[in-house]
């Protein structure tokens, strides 16, 4: 399992959701998803009225890439598309809507 079928999941299975938020290393490997020892996962959820921004870590040589390298290393994400998937999701929530997760239906 992908972890976007695991935050599918937790979308589903209210039980899931909260194991995945209070252990999620144990959810995840549940799952089928492995997690490298020593790495910390930490699972937050958005809501309607809160949305949280993810800095991912700096590419190795970030201080060497002009503003436009970052922004392709960064995959372009801009502020609005975290909104319109707030949209997306609570689409889904309300049933208006079937997309896929990262490429899964």
């Amino acid at each position: 399992m992908t972890v976007a079928k695991a935050i599918a999941r937790a979308w589903a299975d209210a039980a899931y959701k909260t194991k995945l938020v209070s252990d999620p290393h144990a959810a995840l490997s549940e799952a089928g998803v492995s997690v490298p020892t020593g790495t910390t996962v930490k699972v937050i959820e958005n809501t309607a009225d809160t949305v949280h921004v993810v800095l991912p870590a700096a590419p190795a040589k970030a201080s060497e890439m002009s503003i436009d390298e970052l922004e392709k290393v960064a995959g372009g994400l801009a502020l609005q598309d975290v909104w319109n998937n707030v949209e997306t999701t609570s689409s889904i929530a309300t049933g208006t809507v079937n997309v896929g997760v990262d490429g899964d239906t």
